[in-house]
Parts: C-alpha cells; structure tokens; sequence
C-alpha cells in the first residue's frame, strides 16, 4: 500500500517524501521511528516500529554501559555510528535504529579486544573476509531479549591503513568518540564511499549531525582531501544543499553540478539499487582514485570467485 507523505521540515529531503512511497521501501532506509517521533508520520505500522527501535536500542545502551565497566584500563574503544549518534542527535532511542553496536579499536590492541569481548560472554561469528571487509570481526551475545551484536572496526575504510584520528570522551565511561570534524567525515564516507547511498538514515544522520555540531566545514573538507575522500564529500554537500537547503560554501565545478544533477536525483536516492546503470557511475564517481575503484572491483570480483569455487 502506497502512503503519500507531505512534510514542509527542513529536516528530510522533502521532494524525496512529498510523493506516493510504499512503506516497505521507507522500512528498509530505516527511517520510519524517525518520521513517527519528530514528523508525526502515522503508518499503522510506525508505531510498532518506534517501539521495537526504544526497546533494542535501550538494550544496546545498557551492553555499553556494561562493557565499560569491565573493559581493560588501556584499551581505547570509540563507539561509531549509531551508538556515538545517540549521545547527541539521538537522544530518544527510539529515533533511530541500531543494528549493532560498532566499535573502532587500534589493530595493536585487536587481540586484547577480542579477550575482553570473549570474556565478557560474546562468541566471534566467523565470516569469510577479503580486502573489502578485512578490516572487521564479528561478535554476538545472546540474551533473554535477544542477540546483541558487535561488530568491531580496526580501520575505518579499507583504503586507508594506519591512519590517524582524534578522539574526545564519550559520556559512557571507558569510551570514547571521533572528534565532531572526524566523526563527520565518517559518516559522510560510510554513506557514500562505501554503500553508495544505499539508506536515507544516513544521509539524515549527516543533515542532523551538521545542525547539531555546527562542525568546521572548513576542517571537514581539508581532512576529506587528506584522506581520499573528497569526492564523496562533494557529493553530499550536494544533496545537503539541493534537499535540505544547508548553506555550505564548497567549490563544485560546473560539469560536476551537471553530473549530480543526473546521477544523485531523487529517484536514486530513494531507490539507488533500481537503477544498475547509475548505480555503477555513482559506485565509481565517489572515488578519489579511479584506479582503487577498479582495484576494488577487482578484488571483490576474486572474492566472488573464491565463493562459488
């Protein structure tokens, strides 16, 4: 059943939502407990949706509270995504689906992780990894409720190998987080460099991070550079300018405005996967370097292979 959604808020790409969606579609961006909290959109379903969202996410915030307590004095473990959103935009839980519990520690201190993990109760998913993917291991810890999972990140991309952040202290106890600049270029490099813009949620995150934190645009694009991500940082300032109206001062030249206007239109942004074709340009047009794009390609084509073999 389609539902026609007409919103005047600022805060979502709104010729993306004044138009006829199936809900399912919107289930899958995973952005309907938001629209039911601050949009007052009411499918017979989103209610039951901002429910489950407060009740697993209450769980994740009590795990983390819990593994602070018990986690090893000089292991530095910064909460990413979800988890780190939820101490600022996110304050209501039921705003925003986790979908696990990500976490960045120094590949140095991996195996101390993976003990602390270990004996916390948690037992590692093993999971066939390539070059795409090699950097994460994988954790489930079953509960009454339900299975809590912990995916745990010794890098943020896969191009870049020991690379530098800066932290700040999360409000949890034993955590930290990305300072505001490198937590934004997470994010924008999460949404687009690695999955093309395959959820609305994350393009939201960014939006409502970017009202939030009022960070240093400024610094945000200087780190993108340093770290080959500035195509896809320009591609987002994009779409934060053209559907949500930010005032951004990045220089975007003349035939890329042309091929945004194309490639990143509203109906790849809803539906990114429908057209291949696009898909395909996109997947390749965030990247700084055509030649990672291919290796990436390349490598994930072996991976494919070794799979079926």
């Amino acid at each position: 059943m389609n539902y026609a959604l007409f919103m005047s808020y600022s805060s979502l790409i709104n010729t993306l939502m004044c138009r006829n969606l199936d809900v399912s579609l919107l289930n899958y961006h995973d952005i309907t407990p938001y629209l039911f909290k601050f949009h007052e959109f009411r499918d017979s379903d989103a209610k039951s949706k901002y429910t489950n969202t407060w009740r697993r996410n209450i769980n994740y915030q009590n795990l983390i509270k819990e593994l602070g307590q018990s986690k090893p004095k000089d292991l530095r473990v910064t909460l990413l995504k979800g988890a780190a959103l939820s101490e600022s935009i996110y304050s209501d839980l039921g705003s925003r689906p986790m979908c696990d519990l990500d976490l960045l520690v120094d590949y140095a201190q991996l195996n101390v992780c993976v003990d602390w993990l270990k004996e916390y109760g948690f037992d590692e998913i093993g999971l066939e990894s390539w070059k795409g993917d090699d950097f994460k291991r994988i954790f489930s810890l079953s509960t009454n409720q339900e299975d809590l999972i912990v995916e745990v990140h010794t890098r943020l991309f896969w191009h870049l190998d020991n690379d530098q952040y800066k932290y700040i202290d999360s409000q949890y106890l034993g955590f930290s987080l990305l300072a505001p600049e490198y937590q934004l270029v997470h994010l924008i490099g999460h949404l687009a460099f690695q999955h093309t813009f395959s959820k609305l949620i994350w393009i939201v995150d960014i939006y409502e991070f970017f009202q939030y934190q009022k960070p240093n645009m400024t610094r945000v694009e200087e780190i993108c550079r340093e770290k080959e991500l500035y195509s896809s940082f320009k591609m987002v300032v994009w779409i934060l300018k053209n559907n949500f109206g930010l005032n951004i001062n990045v220089k975007i030249h003349v035939w890329e405005k042309f091929l945004y206007r194309i490639f990143l239109d509203e109906k790849f942004l809803i539906d990114p996967n429908s057209n291949k074709f696009k898909y395909f340009v996109v997947k390749h047009f965030v990247k700084d370097s055509l030649l990672d794009a291919i290796k990436y390609d390349f490598l994930w084509l072996l991976n494919r292979i070794k799979k079926k073999s």
